[in-house]
């Protein structure tokens, strides 16, 4: 017989954790090089003219993209947890266990 694994709430509560854990790391890096591209870009700092404009423009065009799909994906990711957490832990009976063991049993 395959052993079987029980989805708990906590299971659910601990996905959510982690998941909201890597999109606070992700936010981190981000905004870590933005600034690092900030710094590279800036004038005086070494790297300008039109290379560096022309790689500020490309950073600040693909920006916005990479926020919205990180933050869709986190919020999509974030809301089918919360639909398994409603529909296939908070739909059932709680007392639907008991039941079940009840029936199973005879008393004469």
């Amino acid at each position: 017989m395959a052993n079987s694994v029980v989805l708990k709430e906590s299971n659910i509560v601990d996905v959510q954790k982690a998941l909201k854990d890597y999109q606070n790391i992700c936010e981190a890096l981000y905004t870590k090089l933005e600034g690092t591209i900030g710094e590279l870009t800036a004038k005086g700092a070494g790297f300008n003219g039109d290379a560096a404009d022309g790689y500020n423009e490309f950073f600040l065009q693909i920006a916005p993209a990479f926020k919205e799909n990180l933050s869709g994906l986190m919020e999509n990711l974030a809301g089918s947890l919360e639909s398994i957490k409603k529909s296939l832990l908070e739909s059932v009976d709680p007392g639907l266990g008991d039941s079940n063991r009840k029936a199973g049993s005879t008393s004469a």
